[in-house]
């Protein structure tokens, strides 16, 4: 600490000189990062309210009596446990709902790489409606179609 505020100090006498230039365009990319870090946690925040629990939101397809219709959807999201207010939003605006529905969430994990027979995971919520969440590990480059036709062939770790 006592070397920091000493060179600190002795660069004080630069700020007129020049020095305040750097230390302007250090606060204006500090300002744009905290205010971009808390505008993606409110996003979160808001996506998690707004986001339903699969019981009620399969409740509601069947209550409303949501045309399903043919062909597939891929709804690509973050949101894992719930779901995605992409989805519910697309139902209250479209009334309608593909038969087969695809939640798709691409997960980074901690470790550099993931064997191709974890990479997939595969639950199905309800008839026709499915989560599929791809791993990838920190330093692979995410083939999301070679992924998916793995998805596809039914190799997964856990099947649901």
């Amino acid at each position: 600490m006592a070397i920091d505020l000493a060179f600190f100090s002795a660069n004080l006498l630069k700020i007129l000189d020049g020095g305040w230039i750097p230390l302007t365009f250090g606060v204006l990319v500090f300002t744009i990062m905290t205010t971009w870090h808390y505008g993606v946690e409110a996003t979160h925040r808001r996506n998690a309210a707004i986001s339903q629990q699969p019981a009620r939101f399969f409740e509601h397809l069947r209550i409303a009596n949501v045309a399903r219709v043919r062909g597939t959807a891929v709804f690509l999201t973050r949101v894992c446990e719930a779901i995605p207010p992409i989805i519910v939003n697309y139902v209250k605006r479209v009334g309608s709902l593909q038969k087969t529905v695809i939640c798709l969430t691409v997960s980074f994990e901690d470790v550099p790489r993931i064997r191709s027979k974890d990479r997939v995971r595969i639950e199905q919520l309800d008839d026709g409606f499915w989560r599929v969440i791809v791993h990838f590990g920190f330093v692979e480059v995410p083939n999301l179609p070679a992924a998916l036709a793995l998805a596809k062939k039914g190799r997964s770790a856990s099947a649901g």
